[in-house]
């Protein structure tokens, strides 16, 4: 942190420290400090206010998540596509209708 934040900046201050970022130049902070120990805020450098509450904690912070893959990496696959049968730990491919082939 200390290559990207000046000790004078409102971080070192506040008592935040950075545990993550995403893919629009966001960061994720969680407070040190007594007052504000546990939280989750968002960085955002290019508005006002700059950070924002997101969670009390990292629990309720990654409650909502979900995993969902981009199609980009399923080659050629499309998301409604993948399905599991129960007790399986693995995905299968279902065929897009007009795509099954028939053997004789």
């Amino acid at each position: 942190m200390e290559d990207i934040y000046p000790k004078e900046d409102e971080i070192w201050k506040m008592g935040l420290l950075l545990i993550g970022d995403n893919d629009m130049n966001q960061s994720f902070m969680v407070g040190i400090n007594d007052d504000n120990r546990d939280k989750i805020l968002l960085e955002r450098t290019d508005l006002h206010p700059r950070f924002i509450f997101i969670a009390n904690n990292i629990f309720e912070f990654v409650r909502g998540f979900t995993i969902r893959p981009k199609e980009l990496y399923l080659n050629g696959n499309k998301l409604s596509q993948l399905y599991r049968n129960w007790g399986e730990d693995f995905w299968r491919v279902r065929e897009e209708e007009g795509n099954t082939s028939s053997s004789a």
